[in-house]
């Protein structure tokens, strides 16, 4: 018994420990931050917390203004072909 109960301690501190991440985004902070003070503006980097369909947990995301634009103006216009701005007027035909 006394074993089981030292074995189950000794994965709670190793689990505990290495989940453990405080450096890395201080880093990757300093990384974007140092890109950005010599970025053009289209390539500055903006970093996000996002939370992902069907998670709780959130995920950090990382992605420069053009991209994000580009992303914006694909949903746009896949927003402008369902609601009808490229139909074929209900007649079924591709």
């Amino acid at each position: 018994m006394k074993i089981a109960l030292i074995l189950c301690f000794s994965f709670c501190f190793v689990a505990c420990a290495s989940t453990s991440t405080s450096d890395k985004p201080d880093s990757i902070a300093e990384q974007v931050a140092a890109h950005n003070q010599t970025a053009k503006a289209g390539d500055k980097i903006i970093c996000k917390n996002v939370k992902e369909v069907g998670s709780f947990i959130k995920k950090r995301s990382c992605r420069t203004v053009t991209q994000i634009k580009e992303d914006e103006e694909a949903r746009q216009r896949a927003m402008g072909n369902m609601m009808g701005g490229e139909s074929n007027g209900g007649r079924g035909e591709n």
